[in-house]
């Protein structure tokens, strides 16, 4: 008697295991009603009137008791269909309440019509005076098939709608992720194009004065831009492949830079598998060759860092300079990098931006997760 519901019992379609979600509903039906079949001929072979055999009393309950049992899943069975039909789990405004209390009404009173036709006509052909004592107890038995309509359809609404709200909160959070998805990628869109510009700025400066260190440029440039298109389509790179990255962009800005760009690298090979979003080191490599080395004059080192602090993996970027010399041209970079961050990783990463002892330094601070081959 007791409802199983389907996933999309509250209007919604769905077509995940509807099978055995069906047979678990049909199951707890039988369950609920065949649990009254139980309490109705255990009340019977407790209570004795002295009128007729015990066997005799028993085929009486359970021809009656089979008539009631068919009805009552044929009424609540569509009960069920008319709620669904109607989709008043599902609607915005409410539970229609009266509308519910009517239809319970109208099923007791068509139970009780059926039942009470069955008990006259099986008492009618066994005994003469059994219909006056059951007569005097139709409201009792009203009120107990009212109860059992009653609980019945407010474990059947309560249960949809609470698979109705779950079923809204993941799509809730599905509709959050795509948007976090499309977001993601804009932000990718912007990185690729600003790289591509500053590379291209790069063979210029060099096509007219030696071809074989453009040639070696370009080169560089086809290996990045296959990562970069490859990267668009993917959330996370291990580090040692955006490490790669950063290395051919550099290489590239060594030809350009020449002794002016030094670099040191301090990277510790545990995290090479470490996963981090694509091209996001990069920018903050380039941002730190372009406001640094490209701003001096003399010779600027500049220093790559990855170590582990516990559960975290902080990557840090540092160049000579003051940070007030960039304060209003890294913030688009910075920007870019801490939502990139924020979308794949929440609260659980983030990007420093400040000046220590001449150097500024831009630092990723990100969970420590191995990426799966």
């Amino acid at each position: 008697m007791t409802p199983m519901i389907l996933q999309n019992e509250a209007g919604l379609t769905s077509a995940s295991q509807p099978e055995s979600t069906a047979r678990a509903y049909w199951i707890c039906q039988a369950l609920g009603w065949g649990g009254y079949v139980a309490i109705l001929l255990l009340m019977s072979l407790i209570y004795n009137d002295g009128k007729g055999s015990l066997a005799h009393r028993l085929l009486i309950t359970a021809i009656i008791l089979s008539v009631a049992v068919m009805i009552g899943l044929i009424l609540t069975h569509s009960w069920r269909k008319f709620i669904q039909r109607r989709g008043w789990v599902a609607r915005t405004g409410g539970l229609p309440v009266l509308r519910l209390m009517a239809g319970i009404l109208v099923l007791t009173v068509i139970q009780m019509s059926v039942v009470t036709l069955a008990y006259v006509v099986v008492y009618s052909l066994t005994m003469h005076d059994v219909i006056d004592s059951f007569h005097g107890g139709m409201p009792w038995v009203f009120v107990g098939w009212l109860g059992i309509y009653t609980v019945w359809t407010v474990i059947y609404v309560a249960t949809v709608s609470r698979r109705h709200t779950r079923r809204m909160e993941i799509e809730k959070l599905q509709l959050e992720l795509h948007v976090k998805d499309a977001e993601l990628r804009a932000l990718q869109a912007q990185v690729n194009p600003h790289f591509f510009f500053n590379s291209l700025n790069s063979i210029r400066a060099l096509i007219y004065q030696d071809a074989q260190a453009a040639a070696e440029v370009i080169d560089r440039l086809a290996s990045m831009m296959r990562y970069s298109l490859q990267s668009g389509r993917i959330d996370t790179v291990p580090l040692a492949q955006e490490l790669k990255a950063v290395h051919d962009y550099l290489a590239i800005e060594k030809i350009r830079f020449e002794d002016r760009l030094l670099l040191s690298e301090s990277v510790d090979p545990q995290l090479e598998g470490m996963a981090l979003p694509p091209m996001i080191l990069q920018t903050l490599v380039e941002n730190a060759v372009k406001y640094g080395v490209e701003l001096s004059m003399e010779p600027c080192e500049l220093r790559i860092s990855a170590q582990r602090h516990g559960e975290q993996m902080q990557l840090s970027v540092s160049n000579q300079g003051r940070l007030r010399e960039v304060a209003g041209s890294t913030k688009v970079g910075v920007r870019n990098a801490s939502k990139r961050l924020a979308l794949l990783f929440g609260a659980n990463a983030g990007v420093d931006l400040f000046e220590r002892d001449g150097w500024v330094t831009a630092r990723l601070s990100l969970p420590c997760q191995l990426l799966a081959a």
